[in-house]
């Protein structure tokens, strides 16, 4: 759903029209005129690609440029843990499960060493798609963390562990990762280790925690 710079894509776009109006003079003023870039840090920042309405589903998907590198030692994990505690509600959304139920969606996300995406498809419709937003925006800054749904949420975090390590162990790869990226955390599965999973206190995925992790 995202791609490159959306000033870079507006620069392509000007210069095709910019060509075609060299090869068929006669034409250039039936070229519809494109407005400049964006300027703004939020509108820079989104980069939101829009396809036609003849789709019958539309999916949001926010892809965060956060992952597991950005983790410190003894916290191997906790961004792959912070996907699972967005899940769990926040002000605006106490109930998530319940409301992507209800919209009829397919939701899911994801955490890797760059990067962490949350996504939900849906009927394409006004009320679907600006409740996918909203429920973004708002689980994004405004999530509980509660202590509680840490500890609950342990035990899927364990069983998904556990799958990742046994499939690193089967793979070619596994003896590859750690002399190609020593001392750096591209060496480490985002799952992250068991002892830094197990102790991780809910005080670590606060949101002034997360804040300062996304600078």
């Amino acid at each position: 759903m995202f791609v490159g710079r959306a000033d870079s894509l507006h620069a392509r776009a000007r210069g095709g029209q910019q060509s075609a109006a060299r090869r068929y003079p006669g034409a250039s003023s039936a070229l519809p005129r494109l407005k400049e870039s964006p300027s703004t840090a939020l509108e820079r920042a989104a980069r939101p690609v829009v396809p036609g309405s003849s789709k019958q589903t539309a999916t949001v998907n926010i892809t965060y440029l956060v992952g597991s590198r950005h983790e410190n030692y003894g916290e191997t994990g906790m961004a792959h843990l912070l996907e699972h505690m967005l899940f769990k509600g926040s002000p605006g959304h106490t109930n998530i499960p319940q409301e992507l139920t209800e919209h009829g969606s397919r939701p899911n996300g994801s955490t890797s060493w760059d990067r962490t995406n949350y996504f939900e498809s849906f009927s394409a419709t006004d009320v679907n798609l600006e409740w996918a937003i909203k429920l973004e925006s708002d689980r994004m800054v405004n999530s509980f963390i509660a202590k509680k749904d840490l500890d609950s949420e342990m035990t899927v975090v364990r069983n998904e562990f556990e799958s990742a390590r046994t499939l690193r162990s089967a793979s070619p790869l596994n003896g590859l990762w750690a002399p190609l990226y020593d001392w750096h955390n591209y060496a480490k599965l985002p799952i992250g280790n068991r002892s830094d999973i197990e102790n991780v206190p809910s005080i670590a995925c606060k949101p002034s925690t997360i804040n300062t992790i996304s600078r």
